[in-house]
């Protein structure tokens, strides 16, 4: 093969946009020593992905990383030899290109190794070849590999932690060697469970260099029960965050009570473009303070969190003397009532919707229980901003009784669920006069009559569709013929031949639609007529649900679901 003349810089970014596609990178690794160079690095990057496909990955890493480990790491070789594999050359340095660590999952990878190649004497099996026994021996091998990551300078930029009761305490990590391999560290995902830190001691030692020695964090995920009685977790925690420069992306799962420490840091993260909670109780109302200053905010997600129920008797009250009117519908965008004030920390006047910077583009609301104002506010917010909104199991019929076009009259991605019969009459005004291009429906119950009539006033602008719901396929036949709409892709949890001769009929006359997004898997050998028609006759692909969401948009999906 003549030498290339194109620059290593540029043949190294191209091979990154493959770093998912093994295979394809296996194959052109092949094609001379230059590539093979350039590649090497990027499929040992992030190796702990490949263990959780496989086992047979996951042996085979185990085995290779094995390898490397000097005579003092081998600490097991006299009980155990078996365990260490017989040397063989490598060519090339693997531990040193490790990127991504994820601690839990090699401690699962070296269990496996353990029970797999470790013998068994009829004495020891009964005093020895037990859960705990196995806990022990790999928890000694875990601690080696780390220490020869740490021997052969990986530098890693994502760390995974997860401290459970049944995973050991993290490796002991020496002063020196937090500068060397963590100093560029990025992503830092941190679970444990209600235990206190002090049961872990190498883990909250890691975790206190952490906050001390590293400001380099873009991406933090927080996965810890906040006990009354467990200070250090919030000092810890509270640390962490204060001490980095440019935080993207913040996760906080409490499961419960959220301190009050950590919400005031929120208050001044101006680079924050991704903020989520999950699983939070919120001591009074949400917290509309900690949006004041976060001016690059894009991505708002809040998921099974709370207001606290014992103001809720004292609101509502204050509402009393208020038009129906003014609880079920989105607030104007001047004034938010003194039921709902927002208050700056900083001072006690009221914030409206003007004083807070931040440009929502994304809203995210999923199972959670608060008052229709909150949610209101929310949206208010967001307004010309907002282009996603996902009200799932958020009393959506409450909020949405006027169109969004006079609050956010730029959706283009809308997700709804029916918690009300009749809510189900308000979804042509809702979506009137929105330039939708991805409209989901969800609902546990029956909706014949609302997907019969919905092909009348969908969006002649509309391209993907998701009916998470039940219906008769009498009802889909009048949505495919009512349709104005060109679809390109169908999201449907309801799937059998009487509907898929109708998707057919549509595949038919619509050559733009081309996807399928079912709920489960159908085997590549199904019997159906209808199926091989759909295969044989038209372009339409049977997809995971999650592709046709990738598609219709890309960048909420890959920042939500991705690191």
């Amino acid at each position: 093969m003549a030498k290339s003349t194109f620059p290593i810089e540029c043949i190294n970014e191209i091979f990154k946009h493959f770093e998912n596609d093994t295979t394809s990178l296996h194959s052109c690794l092949l094609v001379n020593r230059l590539w093979c160079r350039t590649i090497i690095p990027i499929l040992w990057r992030k190796p702990f992905s490949l263990m959780q496909r496989s086992i047979k990955f996951s042996l085979s890493l185990i085995e290779i990383y094995l390898l490397f480990l000097n005579e003092e790491e081998k600490q097991l070789r006299k009980y155990h030899p078996e365990l260490y594999p017989i040397f063989k050359k490598v060519l090339f340095n693997y531990p040193s290109f490790l990127k991504e660590f994820y601690y839990e999952t090699m401690f699962s990878s070296i269990k496996l190794w353990v029970k797999t190649t470790i013998t068994i004497t009829s004495s020891q099996f009964d005093n020895q070849y037990n859960s705990n026994y196995i806990n022990k021996i790999s928890h000694r091998l875990s601690q080696s590999l780390f220490k020869m990551f740490l021997r052969n300078n990986a530098k890693v930029y994502l760390l995974n932690i997860k401290s459970f009761e049944n995973n050991p305490d993290f490796p002991y990590l020496p002063k020196d060697s937090f500068s060397t391999s963590f100093s560029n560290l990025k992503i830092f995902q941190f679970s444990v469970d209600s235990q206190p830190l002090y049961n872990l001691p190498n883990t909250y030692s890691f975790l206190k260099s952490l906050s001390q020695s590293c400001n380099t964090l873009s991406h933090i995920f927080i996965d810890s029960y906040f006990n009354n009685n467990d200070d250090d977790k919030e000092e810890i925690f509270f640390n962490i965050i204060k001490s980095q420069r440019n935080i993207k992306k913040i996760i906080i799962n409490s499961h419960g009570n959220i301190p009050k420490s950590i919400l005031n840091l929120l208050i001044n993260q101006s680079s924050l473009v991704l903020l989520h909670f999950i699983d939070t109780k919120f001591n009074n109302l949400f917290p509309f303070e900690i949006l004041l200053n976060c001016n690059n905010l894009k991505f708002l997600l809040i998921v099974n969190c709370h207001e606290l129920e014992h103001n809720n008797n004292t609101i509502n009250n204050n509402n009393s003397n208020n038009s129906n009117n003014t609880s079920h519908t989105i607030l104007s965008s001047h004034t938010i009532p003194s039921s709902h004030t927002i208050t700056s920390p900083s001072s006690s006047s009221s914030l409206s919707p003007k004083n807070i910077k931040c440009k929502i583009d994304t809203l995210h609301l999923k199972n959670n229980h608060f008052l229709p104002l909150t949610i209101s506010n929310l949206i208010q917010l967001s307004g010309i901003n907002l282009t996603t909104l996902c009200l799932d199991r958020t009393t959506s019929y409450i909020i949405l009784s006027k169109p969004l076009s006079i609050h956010c009259p730029n959706i283009t991605h809308l997700i709804l669920t029916l918690d009300s019969i009749s809510f189900f009459q308000s979804v042509q005004s809702i979506i009137s006069n929105l330039n939708l291009k991805y409209f989901g429906i969800r609902s546990f119950g029956w909706t014949n009559e609302l997907i019969s009539d919905l092909g009348n006033y969908l969006p002649i602008s509309l391209k993907y569709l998701e009916l998470s719901c039940f219906f008769d396929y009498e009802a889909l036949y009048m949505l495919l013929k009512n349709c104005k709409c060109k679809l390109r892709g169908l999201i449907m949890i309801m799937f059998n031949d009487d509907y898929l001769k109708f998707i057919i009929d549509y595949a038919k006359i619509n050559d733009e639609f081309n996807l399928l997004g079912i709920d489960g898997y159908l085997a590549e050998d199904d019997e159906s007529s209808f199926l091989k028609i759909l295969k044989e006759e038209t372009n339409v692909k049977i997809v995971d649900q999650d592709e046709i969401k990738f598609e219709s948009s890309p960048l909420y999906f890959d920042y939500l679901y991705k690191r």
